[in-house]
Order: structure tokens, then C-alpha cells, then sequence
């Protein structure tokens, strides 16, 4: 017996224009495993983290201590549901991240030098 179990939720955003503001209606459309209005919840929190992502260190409260640039990427492409170009998203974190000088070793490839995030990084100095 298996102890795994699928939770989904199809999510339908509708967006109203009135005036000069727009609004946001959620409908869930079919769930599976999730009660109640808990998939609207889900829907609601992730479109929140892919806002903030864009704006505060939030995406290192999913990373280890040290990690390497290309780690972090793929923490972004995941938040963000999209796939980024390197040297773009280098470009916007490179405040956020100080090199330790530490490389990391055990794979097969070219070791990719381990960074960790810069507490003296200030919001207002990037994106």
C-alpha cells in the first residue's frame, strides 16, 4: 500500500476592470483531495510569493546556507513558473549574494563556486 497522495485543484482567475482598478475572482474548478476552499488558498498564496520573489530575499528562506548561483535559478524558475536567462538573473541578485570562495566539489562537472545570501542587502537596491 502506498503512502502517497495527489492533492490538485484546477483554479479559474477571472479578472474584473472597474474603473481604474482591476480585481481578482477566484473559482476552483475541480479538486482532488483538498477540502473546502483550500485550492483558492493554495492559488492565492503562490501568486503571492511570485510577487514578492520580485522584490524581497524571501526565495533564501528556501536555501541552504551556501549554495551555487545556478541552485538559486532554479529556486526562481520554480517560484516564478518560467525559465530565466543567466546573465539576466545574475545581473539581478548579485547584491543579494556574497561568494564564500568555497567551491563545491563531489560532481562530476566544473565546480560552481558557493555563495550565500548578503544580509547587508537592502530592498531598495534591487529589481
Amino acid at each position: 500500500m502506498s503512502d502517497e497522495v495527489t492533492l490538485s485543484a484546477v483554479i479559474k482567475i477571472i479578472k474584473i476592470a472597474k474603473g481604474t482598478t482591476i480585481e481578482y475572482r477566484r473559482e476552483v474548478v475541480e479538486q482532488t483531495g483538498i477540502a473546502f476552499d483550500h485550492g483558492r488558498i493554495i492559488q492565492y498564496s503562490i501568486e503571492r510569493l511570485r510577487n514578492k520573489v520580485d522584490y524581497t530575499d524571501i526565495a533564501f528562506g528556501l536555501m541552504p546556507q551556501c549554495f551555487t548561483l545556478s541552485e538559486l535559478q532554479k529556486v526562481y524558475e520554480v517560484i516564478l513558473g518560467k525559465k530565466l536567462y543567466k546573465a539576466q538573473f545574475r545581473q539581478k541578485i548579485e547584491k543579494m549574494v556574497n561568494g564564500t570562495g568555497e567551491f563545491q566539489r563531489g560532481k562530476a562537472h566544473k565546480p560552481a563556486e558557493l555563495f550565500r545570501f548578503n544580509p547587508n542587502w537592502d530592498e531598495d537596491d534591487n529589481f
